[in-house]
Parts: C-alpha cells; structure tokens; sequence
C-alpha cells in the first residue's frame, strides 16, 4: 500500500510515497513520524487523495495559499492529504480549502495559534450555499471531519517541524 505523506517542513510542496505493509502499518507509521495530533488518521492513497482534488477541480501542484511569517507555499496536494487523514469525504474539500486559506491570510494572524502553548484553537463557521446542501446532521459531521483536518494541516504542512 502506497501512502502521501508531508516529509519535508521546509517546503510545503514537496510530497512523499512511502510503502507500507497495509492501512493499520500506515496509521502506525504515520504515529511514529510525528504526522498526526496522537488520534488515529485515514491513510493518505493516492486515489484518496485524488478524489478530494478531483472534487476541488485542482491540480496536484496548484499553490493554494502561502503562509508569510512561514515562508511556506502550500500545495493542493498538501490540503488533500491531510483532508484525507482528518476523516474528511471528498465533498468536504471546498470546505477544508476554504480554511486553510483563511488560515493563511495575514490578516488572521497564523503566527500566534501555531505557536502559543495557551491552547488557542481556530473557530470555524460554515454559512452560505455550501452549508445548505447538507442536512444538519450531516453538516456537523463535515464540520467536524474539517475541523479535524486543521490541526493535522498546521502539524505537517503550515512549518510548524
């Protein structure tokens, strides 16, 4: 099994494919790399992957944001996988995209919740048309999957290694 993994803090498109034996060997490799928040993640495929870019209409190496105090251009690719590792579904990408380009506007501040030990956390509020074609259930469980795929985004691909 092929698995998409950040490898390089220094640039935030640089991708790498790592072998393992099946998906519990990639959850556990993942754990020992450092590459989740201590929660268990979905093994980043490549067809996984793909689909979360295929459902943005975005190329592998599209920069999607660029973080200033970071110096740290962000890939498509980037957001797909850790989409893919927080649990999202394909139809969550526009939402995850949208964040982390917030995220990334200087005006948000990156530099503070990335680096404070005080437990700052992102507050995310999903309005307007893309929020209306999800029931309400449902609409949490993308909220939640997004906003899993935040911290996983800061910890592998915002420079934060």
């Amino acid at each position: 099994m092929n698995i998409l993994i950040v490898d390089d803090q220094q640039s935030a498109r640089t991708m790498m494919r790592h072998v393992v034996e099946d998906p519990t060997h990639a959850i556990e490799f993942c754990f020992q790399q450092g590459w989740t928040d201590g929660l268990p993640v979905v093994p980043p495929t490549e067809p996984a992957v793909c689909a979360m870019l295929e459902a943005a209409g975005l190329e592998p190496d599209k920069e999607v944001c660029f973080i200033t105090n970071r110096q740290v251009a962000v890939s498509a690719e980037k957001v797909a996988v850790n989409a893919v590792m927080a649990g999202c579904l394909p139809e969550h990408m526009p939402i995850v995209l949208a964040a982390i380009e917030a995220i990334a506007d200087p005006k948000w501040g990156y530099h503070g919740p990335a680096a404070s030990t005080g437990g700052a956390a992102p507050l995310m509020i999903v309005n307007g048309p893309i929020a209306k074609g999800f029931g309400w259930f449902y609409f949490v469980v993308i909220t939640a999957a997004a906003l899993a795929a935040i911290p996983l985004f800061l910890l592998t691909a915002g420079g934060n290694g």
